[in-house]
């Protein structure tokens, strides 16, 4: 989209971008929401070619948020990790790898200290794809068009195949 070629070029439209997204996690924080699944297609921006500016700026998707309480105890038990992995911090990733074995005493209540983990990591992995303008977690080689209009076949930086949390671990 015109947006994100824009945001690669034009660095006071990168730092609006930041600080509207650090303005809604810093609000999803304070009421103790974890989005949990942060990604470009959860993130709605109304952009004005001309100006090259941002008019608004939505999250939206709450679907698989959860509430974390003061004593870092999901709330009504409704963290179910039904998200797209790619977005997703490594102590999640190591979570969802050993959750149903015995390797691990891990539950999602020992994040609560900092819940923000999801949604930051999720954001700094957007900002990465935004700048880098290829898909982090492409698996497969795949044609994109550079900043100076060269084609190259690129595959993604975190790319493996499937959605094996080990496997992004390790990658």
């Amino acid at each position: 989209s015109h947006f994100y070629h824009a945001i690669r070029t034009n660095l006071e439209l990168l730092k609006d971008f930041l600080y509207r997204m650090c303005v809604a996690l810093s609000l999803f924080a304070r009421l103790s929401i974890v989005h949990g699944d942060l990604k470009p297609d959860n993130i709605i921006i109304e952009y004005e070619q001309e100006t090259q500016s941002i008019r608004t700026l939505k999250v939206i998707d709450l679907g698989s948020s959860f509430l974390l309480n003061e004593e870092g105890r999901t709330i009504q038990n409704q963290c179910e990790f039904a998200i797209d992995a790619e977005y997703l911090p490594p102590e999640i990733h190591s979570f969802l790898a050993k959750r149903f074995t015995n390797q691990t005493n891990v539950r999602v209540q020992d994040f609560a200290q900092v819940s923000f983990i999801f949604d930051v990591w999720s954001l700094g992995s957007i900002l990465l794809e935004v700048l880098s303008g290829f898909p982090l977690w492409m698996s497969l080689k795949s044609r994109v068009l550079s900043l100076d209009g060269q084609s190259k076949i690129n595959m993604g930086l975190f790319g493996v195949a499937g959605r094996d949390n080990a496997k992004i671990m390790t990658k």
